[in-house]
């Protein structure tokens, strides 16, 4: 994040640095634990294929080293990056190639750890949970996040699961930010709770 931070650059991808960055500050671990469910079979079989191996953060990782090789590599992602600046009045960061090169080169270890866990990911598993009606206050709808629940699954909530294989190849039913946006409200049938 420091290297994003210092050039004020986000990355192009958007599940690169937006994610590692809502990561880095803890959220998910700050106060109470916190269980992240996907509010649907379709959204949850992203998070079990190889790519989400070892969790989100894994491939925004990949993303912001993908982002940061193709700020050396390619002089219009640079112009773009300044191009945005100027747009918003921002001053212009423009870091010498050479340090981002070494940044960059620092992270390999943490890279290659990225590329071992995705290789041996076997499979992905996609749950079915059922949560109850004591369950409505500590389970909430956080829209891009899906469902955050703070209680534990225990083995008596699950109804059912699926093997997804490691080699499926995600094919999202369109922007996968745009299905998170089709939910505005929280839905009371996935987890069987009225919500007043």
């Amino acid at each position: 994040m420091k290297v994003f931070d210092a050039m004020s650059w986000q990355g192009e991808f958007h599940d690169g640095y937006s994610v590692l960055k809502d990561w880095s500050i803890g959220f998910d671990r700050v106060g109470e634990n916190k269980i992240f469910l996907a509010e649907s079979s379709i959204r949850a079989t992203l998070y079990a294929t190889s790519e989400y191996a070892g969790g989100e953060a894994m491939p925004a990782v990949q993303y912001c080293l993908a982002d940061l090789r193709q700020y050396i590599d390619d002089r219009e992602v640079r112009r773009r990056h300044r191009l945005k600046h100027l747009e918003y009045g921002i001053p212009v960061v423009r870091p010498k190639l050479t340090w981002l090169k070494a940044q960059l080169s620092a992270l390999n270890a943490i890279e290659e750890k990225c590329r071992k866990i995705q290789k041996q990911h076997p499979f992905g598993i996609v749950y079915a949970i059922r949560f109850t009606p004591a369950d409505c206050d500590a389970v909430q709808y956080r829209k891009s996040m899906g469902l955050m629940s703070s209680v534990p699954v225990t083995p008596d909530r699950l109804i059912g699961k699926i093997h997804v294989p490691a080699d499926l190849e995600y094919i999202s039913p369109g922007d996968i930010r745009k299905l998170r946006l089709h939910v505005a409200e929280p839905l009371p049938g996935i987890w069987g709770c009225a919500r007043r």
